[in-house]
């Protein structure tokens, strides 16, 4: 599978935005449950973590990743 730029965002928990202040409104954005899979740009808001694996494993997370207004990663590859 190919992605080509994906922008997914959460601005808000329980109907309040006060999670925006440690970027943490859901936990995970992306799950990856299959071999051979390829994202190139991906940016999301305000989850803790941008990638998981179907075992719900944090792949990529959002904290190491932060750029201007979203977290952002050029590449994520999940080949078998």
């Amino acid at each position: 599978m190919y992605v080509y730029g994906a922008g997914l965002y959460s601005f808000f928990d329980n109907y309040g935005q006060t999670c925006l202040n440690t970027e943490s409104c859901q936990e995970n954005m992306v799950q990856v449950d299959c071999s051979d899979v390829h994202i190139y740009g991906l940016s999301t808001k305000a989850s803790t973590n941008m990638v998981t694996s179907a075992e719900g494993t944090g792949l990529v997370p959002q904290i190491d990743n932060r750029s201007n207004f979203c977290s952002t990663i050029a590449l994520f590859q999940q080949t078998s």
